[in-house]
């Protein structure tokens, strides 16, 4: 996902969330998820602020079949550009 905040955003089934630069593709963020993330993330505003929302509701890599796991939609306030 690529925002007006100037990130591309990359969730993962790792359970990773990455922020890239977009103008030259630089690691600036990164953060552990309660799981892991399939499908799409939401972007929506705010009085003025950018939001993202990501699903983290795939079992993590190499959990055991049908363990359970924490699962969560995870909302994040973008910085203002």
């Amino acid at each position: 996902v690529t925002t007006a905040t100037g990130l591309v955003f990359l969730a993962t089934g790792d359970g990773k969330l990455r922020a890239y630069d977009e103008d030259n593709g630089a690691a600036v963020w990164s953060t552990t998820m309660p799981a892991g993330s399939r499908g799409l993330p939401i972007m929506y505003e705010a009085s003025g602020r950018q939001y993202l929302v990501i699903n983290a509701t795939q079992a993590p890599v190499g959990s055991a079949a049908g363990a359970p796991f924490p699962r969560a939609y995870v909302a994040y306030a973008l910085p203002r550009r």
